[in-house]
């Protein structure tokens, strides 16, 4: 990374990354970026600033490794992987980009509506030889999050995209 530049990592599709540019631009810092599908631009008020696109996740660890001086993403990516980038400081919170991690059974186990039932269910599993799987993309903060609720008896399974299929699908 060259001593002269400042490298800002955003986030390259999607709401989080058009509320970036539009979050700079209003904070009269817009991002000239000539081609829509280039993964680099400019922001022309500031000559020593490259803006390179990347995606959410693979943000944190470009500021982690050096790659980047500063960067735009998820604070879900941040708690997931803060162990991973202990390095890595939030400076604030934008007040975009809103998300929310949810726990959800199948329609199916009418007997399961709260955290507790969820809890009985996985102790009944356990003493009959069976395990919990739950499908996630954030095994830490699923972990922690089952932990915290009396839940110790399950089997993570990592996945991206549409979740809501797994019990469907049988992996989870």
């Amino acid at each position: 990374m060259p001593a002269d530049k400042l490298i800002i990592a955003l986030p390259s599709k999607g709401k989080l990354g058009d509320d970036s540019d539009n979050f700079l631009a209003r904070a009269g810092l817009p991002v000239y970026k000539p081609n829509r599908r280039q993964y680099s631009a400019s922001i022309p008020s500031l000559p020593g600033v490259e803006v390179v696109y990347q995606r959410p996740r693979d943000i944190l660890s470009k500021v982690s490794e050096g790659r980047a001086d500063i960067g735009i993403t998820g604070l879900d990516i941040v708690a997931e992987h803060s162990q991973d980038s202990a390095d890595v400081m939030v400076i604030d919170e934008l007040g975009y980009g809103r998300c929310a991690l949810l726990l959800a059974v199948p329609d199916s186990w009418i007997d399961v509506s709260s955290m507790a039932d969820l809890a009985d269910l996985s102790l009944r599993q356990q003493e009959s030889g069976a395990q919990l799987r739950i499908a996630t993309k954030y095994s830490n903060l699923t972990k922690s999050f089952l932990y915290r609720q009396g839940i110790s008896h399950f089997l993570l399974v990592h996945a991206e995209g549409a979740l809501e299929a797994a019990p469907r699908m049988g992996y989870a």
